[in-house]
């Protein structure tokens, strides 16, 4: 970056800039968001004169055997020999980089993608806050939504990919997890989702405090590791457990209870 393509990006606090006079060079239009691609069509009309029967004959049995060759006479072009393109919208690049960290927590964990781990999980909410919806097909919203019930729901792909010595809680900030919140109960078409994960979002939608219900599997799973296995760094755990709790506004002791209670935490029969 800072030696082939100098003369193209620029590179300040770790962070890419394309110059201004190629930008223009390198946006690619993006498709209509409900395009929806029904596969080519074909249509051919014959028209027949002067000939007869014979003639009329022998041009469809040619023309019927001709259509079941495979290659139909075509010559075969090399896509090798296509030269490559470097071109990218806004819409396409922050849907591509959220479909890159859907993907990467559904792999097997590898010390290799630790850091788009990290990334990915810190990023998301804030690349859902750039990318317009009307931007978006209805595939592309429900993959969101989709990707984002598979990282919450249950955190188990968030658990098998914790690194206990490294892994603190995203520098996310209330907006950060509303907007994850709003993708789910206000974004996607829950009629195409199952039963499970309708459930799992009415409840958010129901709860006092649906920020907090959203981080609700997380701070489980975390309090659980924290509990059963020494190499869960308390302060890392603590850090996850108190910024969940920030999502309840007013925390007021009764609920607090009721949280620490199902964390195993606390017990509040005993105060």
């Amino acid at each position: 970056m800072e030696r082939k393509y100098r003369e193209l990006f620029t590179v300040l606090g770790g962070l890419v800039r394309i110059d201004d006079r190629l930008a223009g060079l390198l946006e690619k239009p993006r498709r209509q968001p409900h395009e929806v691609d029904k596969g080519p069509k074909f249509s051919a009309t014959i028209t027949i004169s002067n000939a007869d029967i014979t003639t009329v004959q022998s041009f469809l049995w040619s023309l019927s055997h001709q259509m079941n060759q495979r290659d139909f006479g075509f010559r075969v072009v090399d896509n090798r020999a296509a030269k490559g393109t470097i071109q990218v919208n806004r819409t396409d690049a922050l849907l591509g980089m959220i479909r890159a960290t859907f993907t990467v927590f559904e792999k097997d964990p590898d010390e290799r993608t630790e850091d788009i781990v990290r990334y990915g999980l810190l990023w998301v909410p804030k690349h859902l806050m750039d990318v317009d919806e009307d931007d978006l097909s209805p595939q592309e919203i429900q993959e969101i939504g989709q990707g984002l019930i598979g990282l919450f729901s249950t955190a188990d792909l968030l658990e098998k990919h914790w690194n206990p010595n490294k892994e603190g809680p995203p520098s996310w900030e209330r907006d950060d997890v509303v907007t994850l919140r709003k993708w789910l109960t206000e974004v996607i078409d829950k009629d195409k989702l199952n039963r499970l994960e309708r459930r799992w979002i009415k409840e958010i939608q129901d709860s006092e405090y649906p920020d907090f219900h959203l981080l609700k599997s997380i701070a489980v799973m975390v309090a659980r590791n924290w509990l059963q296995d020494e190499k869960w760094r308390v302060v890392v755990c603590w850090r996850w457990l108190r910024f969940a709790l920030s999502m309840v506004r007013v925390c007021h002791r009764p609920y607090y209870n009721k949280i620490c209670s199902s964390f195993f935490l606390a017990n509040p029969s005993k105060e």
